[in-house]
């Protein structure tokens, strides 16, 4: 499907220009033609568009738009048209009543999507039992879960790559009356289903509509509404979302008591709200962009226009302005790149794929802090801390009321302290609220002070939230993608938001059920961090940025963007705020030796990670049977090793998946910054000159410690996960795993200190003498060739041949404090797991682990010593430095190929690109070609190390 984005262009340069009464600013559509030249070019417009009865109103904003003139000097203007520009910046909320329409339409949508969500919250205090799906069986707990998430899976598998053709065939109101016909349908539907599965299809089908108005209405208003009020305006959704939540809440407390029907009536309640969207949607005008981008029906979209603005002046102005900026960017670009085209683009253009990664990052962060768990189980949290069903539903209000009046500060908030600066500050503090929400559980429930605590931090978590991470992921996505890539983008960030709401949703009640509440609870409070880092690292700052600033701000790479937080920004933040130190101003990140260093590493590095734990991760199930201290009675039958030594070897891989690509991230990110950092402290003529291969060991040890941070708890998880039975009905290995940390969740953290025991020689011995032999086979090969090695498969092979000599040698020498490490972690399961063979060997495990909690790495030692002697610490050294070649060789080869291959990628694409200064980024051509040599001589960290 072609674009020509006319619908985001074709207003688009008015939200950034300011027509004053007087000195008016420079704008990009501001022309300087001389008078004739300008009056020809208007009756040009007017005569080929039918406007050549306004001819009179569009001289005047040819004017305005030619910015010499103020507007007072304006031939012809009236008294009353002045006043209108003057209210622009005086009194920018005096609007046509017609405008405030829009703001009603898209309040009622945002409205039925709050309702919608919590019609369910009281709903599963009884459909449930009606379908005889209300016990605590995972396959019942994976229905409800199923349910409750339908609404997000739907959107973001369907509904949300729906809106970009039904508007283009239909217009705005037509895609959302068609949306809010289904959704009245569905509503009604769901609430006279007669089994589960019916009621699943209507939650299906309810999130694809859900996803067209939520997206369509949202575009609507921004095109609809003047630049002036455009950013408080887009607070608005939130708002009345926060109000449809409330709006639900209220109506199953006022249902509550209607016998067994009262979840249909709860279900079927949101169709309310659809009945006044669908009379009012067509009083609205269309959107004047959708009649110039289909048709070019510039007649059209000035009546659209007129009646969104106060004067027939200002809608002329917009108007002309667009018409301007629409027939620069039809000629520059009379090619457009088809609808697949434009989906890859998100992700092989570098300034693009930088938007999407933070605009992703901030719409996950909204998902896993909670709130939607709360939205959804909220009634269900309530219950099962012994409050009445009424009070469960009563303090559900409560929450409701505090989102929705908490969204309002976000109207002044945004645009003063910063999208960015409003994650990182509400963040920490809704940890907090969640940390003690789960410390509520240890107060006996029959006390009132459980009661006080566990609502009172409920709800400072939604006044925290409303103001913070509740408007500021639509609002950043909205404005980081360039414009020829803004509708998609907007689309694609909203379908990854309701697939991850919908896997949270379809998994919250196994974890509801494995950990309780005060483990789920204990669970967000951390995920509130993780979501903080991920902001800290991957999201920057947009407030008061021009989209000429956010290409500049987007097309910095990430692992330079993550480098400068960690060694700038920290320290500068710390030596002025913490230790009172004078420190200068901050420097801005900009300029080409920002843009030149470390834009692929993470990537490749977290790519390379993640590949080679789905192919050796067989081996290293292996490895941990065979360290285990039951191996003997477990694996082996007289003598020799039986079956169950090979069954499930990808039990537990769930948990490393989830931690792959942040802990590869970080530890990419923080060697390479590391490295770069010393190799620019400590230059070969200072007098604390470093070698290289101690640079190396430094960097990977520093490396190794925050990735193991990381990487722990997912350790302890697998290799509980791997020892585990597969037996156990309706439960996998992971479940098992996670019910036995429900009670003591720190235990996850047990052998951390063994582990980073274990890396940190490991790493030091093997990355110096990785990187010495990688030089000595590049060097040689390059005797050979002739010429310097370039290509991407010679580098990764070479890469991959020395890392896994490297690895493999410091994999034997480091087994003994694998075999502790592994021991101290599998002791901290407390070994309550069944074996793979037979009953009777799970009572020899139960025997042998039951009596075990967590050991210190001396005692575990020890251990080992008096029941193996010296052959139990290399007990599996053979298998481990075998799969340690082959993991090392795949992990650093994938590494190197992945990051010149993208390095490669993101020269050629970007090629003249970066020249153009009117950033076309929909129009990019594909250079032929680039100078390995010439972009190897200029780096100063990778893993082909020049400078070393």
């Amino acid at each position: 499907m072609g674009r020509n984005d006319a619908d985001d262009e074709a207003l688009e340069p008015l939200a950034g220009s300011s027509f004053h009464h007087e000195e008016p600013e420079e704008d990009p559509t501001t022309v300087h033609n001389t008078p004739d030249q300008a009056l020809n070019e208007v009756q040009h417009f007017a005569k080929t568009y039918g406007l050549s009865h306004k001819l009179d109103v569009l001289q005047k904003a040819a004017a305005l738009i030619q910015g010499d003139v103020k507007a007072s000097e304006v031939p012809n203007i009236t008294s009353h048209e002045l006043a209108a520009i003057q209210d622009e910046t005086t009194r920018k909320w005096r609007q046509p009543k017609i405008m405030y329409l829009t703001i009603v339409i898209t309040a009622l949508g945002a409205m039925g999507q709050g309702w919608a969500q919590t019609s369910m919250n009281g709903a599963n205090l009884y459909f449930p039992a009606a379908f005889g799906i209300g016990s605590d069986s995972s396959r019942d707990n994976l229905i409800v879960g199923l349910i409750n998430s339908g609404i997000y899976l739907s959107n973001g598998l369907l509904g949300a790559w729906l809106v970009a053709p039904l508007n283009d065939r239909f217009g705005r109101r037509g895609a959302v009356f068609g949306a809010t016909v289904i959704s009245f349908l569905s509503n009604i539907g769901a609430g006279l289903a007669q089994n589960w599965q019916q009621l699943l299809f209507f939650r299906l089908v309810l999130g694809c509509a859900l996803g067209v108005i939520t997206s369509t209405l949202n575009v609507y208003l921004a095109e609809c509404a003047p630049a002036t009020i455009r950013g408080a305006i887009g607070v608005a959704w939130q708002a009345f979302c926060a109000f449809g939540i409330f709006i639900g809440f209220v109506a199953n407390v006022a249902v509550y008591n209607y016998g067994p029907n009262t979840w249909r009536l709860q279900l079927a309640a949101p169709f309310l709200s659809t009945i006044p969207l669908l009379l009012l949607t067509y009083a609205c005008p269309e959107s004047p962009s959708y009649h110039i981008k289909h048709s070019s029906r510039y007649d059209l979209a000035f009546q659209s226009l007129s009646r969104l603005r106060n004067t027939p002046l200002q809608a002329a102005r917009e108007l002309y302005a667009s018409y301007l900026q629409h027939s620069t960017a039809t000629t520059k670009d009379t090619n457009p790149p088809s609808y697949l085209t434009t989906l890859l683009q998100l992700f092989t253009i570098p300034r693009i794929r930088h938007a999407a990664l933070a605009s992703y990052t901030v719409m996950i962060a909204q998902i896993i802090c909670g709130i939607n768990i709360i939205a959804f189980y909220s009634s269900t949290i309530f219950h099962d801390a012994n409050f009445s069903t009424r009070g469960a539903l009563l303090a559900s209000v409560a929450f409701g009321l505090v989102n929705f009046l908490g969204a309002f500060p976000a109207i002044w908030t945004m645009d003063t302290l910063g999208r960015r600066s409003l994650l990182l500050l509400t963040l920490p503090l809704m940890a907090l609220t969640m940390l003690a929400a789960s410390l509520s559980f240890s107060i006996p429930s029959t006390s009132p002070a459980h009661f006080i605590l566990l609502a009172t931090t409920i709800y400072l978590f939604c006044a925290i939230y409303s103001p913070g991470m509740g408007p500021v992921p639509a609002a950043y996505s909205a404005e980081v993608f360039p414009l020829s890539h803004r509708e998609l983008g907007m689309s694609s960030a909203v379908a990854v938001a309701n697939l991850f709401a919908s896997v949270l949703s379809l998994t919250f009640p196994a974890l509801l059920s494995a950990l309780g509440s005060q483990g789920a609870f204990g669970l967000y409070a951390g995920l509130n961090l993780v979501a903080w880092a991920l902001v800290f690292l991957f999201v920057r700052e947009t407030r008061m940025r021009t989209l000429e600033e956010l290409d500049g701000v987007f097309e910095v790479g990430v692992g330079r963007f993550v480098r400068w937080q960690c060694f700038e920004v920290v320290p500068w933040w710390v030596g002025r705020y913490v230790t009172g130190r004078g420190v200068g101003e901050l420097r801005p990140l900009e300029g080409e030796e920002y843009k030149a260093l470390g834009q692929d590493e993470e990537e490749a590095g977290a790519f390379a990670a993640f590949s080679v734990d789905l192919l050796v991760y067989p081996l290293d199930t292996i490895k941990t049977r065979i360290q285990s201290p039951d191996y003997k009675k477990l694996y082996t039958q007289d003598g020799r090793t039986n079956r169950a030594l090979f069954r499930g070897l990808y039990q537990g891989i769930g948990s490393i998946i989830l931690v792959t690509l942040p802990s590869a991230g970080a530890f990419f990110t923080t060697y390479e910054a590391l490295k770069y950092t010393l190799n620019d402290s400590v230059p070969p003529n200072s007098t604390l000159f470093m070698p290289q291969p101690v640079i190396n060991a430094v960097s990977s040890g520093g490396a190794e410690l925050v990735s193991c941070a990381i990487l722990t708890p997912a350790e302890v998880i697998k290799q509980n996960a791997q020892m585990a039975s597969r037996d156990v009905k309706g439960v996998s290995p992971t479940m098992q795993v996670l019910k036995e940390f429900r009670k003591h969740p720190f235990r996850l953290w047990s052998g951390y200190t063994a582990l980073a025991g274990r890396n940190l020689p490991f790493t030091a011995m093997q990355f110096p003498v990785f990187e010495h032999l990688k030089q000595y086979f590049m060097e040689k090969r390059t005797k050979q060739k002739g010429r310097k090695v370039d290509g991407i498969f010679e580098r990764a092979s070479i890469t991959a041949l020395s890392a896994g000599m490297a690895g493999s040698g410091a994999a034997w020498i480091t087994t003994p404090i694998d075999v502790i490490k592994t021991r101290m972690m599998l002791a901290a399961g407390q070994g309550r797991h069944k074996p793979q063979e037979s009953k009777d060997l799970g009572k020899l495990l139960t025997e042998g682990l039951a009596s075990k909690s967590s050991k210190g790495i001396w005692e575990t030692a020890r251990e080992v010593a008096q029941t193996d002697g010296i052959r139990g610490f290399f007990r599996g050294a053979a298998l481990r430095a075998v799969w340690t070649a082959l993991g090392s060789g795949l992990y650093l080869g994938v590494y190197e190929g992945g990051r010149f291959y993208l390095e490669d990628s993101r020269k050629a694409k970007e090629g003249d690109h970066v020249m153009q200064k009117d950033r076309d980024w929909s129009n990019v051509k594909v250079g032929v070609g680039s100078s390995r040599s010439q972009g190897d001589t200029v780096r100063k960290s990778g893993w082909q190390d020049e400078s070393g």
